[in-house]
């Protein structure tokens, strides 16, 4: 008589036969997907993504790091940062701080000075609601409180409080050579129009509309769009106005949305055709689409800090969508969300507290630059060589779905991980499993690519991997995928 618990015995040995389940991820191109159940994510996507640079198709990189430039100017934000190219100057970065305007013509220099351009005190400290344009040859800055001034590379020129000069709105736009006011104190849903080919000369009188009138929100961003149009977000509705002749009897304004508008100055960015928004049910774009493009990115949209929305800034650069908010308790932008508009995968940036948005020009490239939301200090992002956030470390970290193999009800044992590690040594990755929801366990470290063992986890339906890099680096890390193998666990029965 054989004594079946032998046979039970026997049966968890695993014999040459045994047909393994595996899975190749090249990349993770799909970025974070945290609305679906972790075992229905597509493999490509992550539910968690730190300081991961997705956009290289078969690739994961580690975000390449910050370095501030020229002087710490103080404790208070940077309100503003623009580029200039005007006739007969040198390009040159321009930053309003405190009380006054700087300038710098070698802006990503890590030693020098910002140059206080008159030694004058021309604004009211701490004006976070700062807005900055370039309307024809000459930049524009306005925050709502103070007079708007122009500075022309030369000479700065306070613009007045007349009703022939710039009011003091909160949203610009330049468009069919005319400035474009909006988001006055007073007047939160009008706009005002310079006249042609003069963006210093105003009627306040006449020269001016309300948008949506009764709907009690603000004008938040105006977009130049296709030619012919001015988009006007406010909070919560979306406007077109027609440009089709020289004068305003010629002009339409219609609504395109009356559910969705964008809830933050400088958070409409154009691209391609289309218009990137941040709305209060997440990013969307237009022309419409049923649901917001960050539809997946469910749990990180779920943190920000709506009180502070209004300190949320955006820009199109890389072909892809940054938009710096502030989360959790923190009254600043303390996170940035990046989508890439190619792929349509998010990631999320940490350690980057960003006030203010800027594009630098050198040789005919655009650098990103950025205004400290909490400090004096400019940086520039992403130096082909610069590896860490100055000297502070970045930490790389991303979780795949879980993986049940196609087969969610049968239990998986044993196998192992493989990591290629496509930077040469250096950076050490800790690799972590998750099973069946539980928490993760380490697996060990690499340096370069290496395999892992599962045994230990015991069996399991689904499991999921952490990837890990907290540490200060010399060079890029960069990862060309992962393959799991496990073998489904034998069954008998009685």
């Amino acid at each position: 008589m054989i004594d079946t618990r032998t046979v039970r015995i026997l049966s968890s040995v695993r014999t040459p036969d045994d047909q393994p389940l595996s899975v190749d991820v090249p990349d993770s191109s799909g970025g974070i997907n945290t609305r679906q159940q972790d075992t229905e994510i597509a493999n490509n996507q992550l539910t968690v993504s730190y300081n991961a640079d997705l956009s290289s198709l078969g690739i994961i990189k580690k975000r390449l790091g910050s370095n501030s430039v020229l002087n710490d100017l103080g404790a208070l934000p940077i309100n503003a940062l623009i580029y200039l190219k005007a006739p007969s100057v040198d390009a040159r970065m321009t930053l309003i701080y405190g009380k006054r305007m700087y300038k710098s013509t070698l802006p990503l220099e890590t030693s020098g000075s910002w140059t206080d351009i008159d030694s004058t005190d021309h604004f009211t400290e701490n004006q976070t609601s700062t807005v900055a344009i370039l309307a024809g040859e000459k930049l524009f800055f306005s925050n709502g409180t103070d007079n708007v001034f122009s500075y022309d590379g030369t000479s700065i020129t306070d613009e007045g409080s007349g009703t022939t000069d710039p009011p003091k709105g909160r949203c610009l736009a330049y468009f069919k050579n005319r400035l474009w006011v909006a988001n006055l104190v007073a007047n939160p849903d009008y706009v005002y129009y310079s006249d042609a080919l003069d963006p210093q000369t105003f009627d306040t009188s006449v020269q001016l509309f309300r948008v949506n009138t009764g709907d009690s929100s603000q004008v938040t961003n105006m977009i130049p769009f296709q030619g012919s149009s001015l988009i006007i977000f406010k909070e919560d509705t979306i406007h077109e106005l027609v440009v089709s002749g020289d004068t305003a009897a010629y002009w339409n304004l219609r609504p395109l949305d009356e559910k969705h508008g964008c809830v933050a100055p400088e958070c409409a960015q154009q691209y391609d055709g289309r218009i990137y928004y941040l709305s209060r049910d997440g990013v969307r774009v237009l022309p419409a689409e049923q649901v917001p493009v960050s539809y997946f990115n469910k749990t990180l949209f779920d943190t920000i800090n709506w009180t502070y929305i209004n300190r949320a800034r955006a820009v199109i650069w890389d072909d892809k969508y940054w938009l710096a908010v502030p989360t959790g308790s923190s009254t600043y932008p303390d996170k940035v969300f990046v989508l890439d508009l190619n792929t349509k995968g998010w990631t999320c940036y940490t350690g980057i507290n960003v006030g203010c948005w800027g594009i630098w020009i050198a040789n005919n490239a655009e650098i990103l630059m950025y205004g400290d939301a909490n400090d004096g200090v400019v940086y520039q992002l992403f130096k082909s060589t610069q590896f860490n956030d100055g000297a502070t470390k970045i930490n790389f970290q991303i979780e795949t779905k879980a993986f049940d193999f196609g087969q969610p009800f049968l239990y998986k044992n044993g196998g192992e991980i493989e990591l290629e590690i496509g930077s040469s040594t250096g950076n050490t990755v800790t690799v972590s499993a998750a099973i069946d929801g539980g928490s993760y366990t380490s697996l060990g470290t690499c340096t370069a690519t290496d395999k892992f063992h599962l045994d230990s986890l015991g069996k399991f339906r689904s499991i999921k991997f952490k990837f890990q890099n907290d540490a200060t680096s010399t060079q890029q890390l960069i990862l060309n995928g992962f393959r799991v193998v496990t073998f489904p666990e034998a069954y008998w029965s009685e």
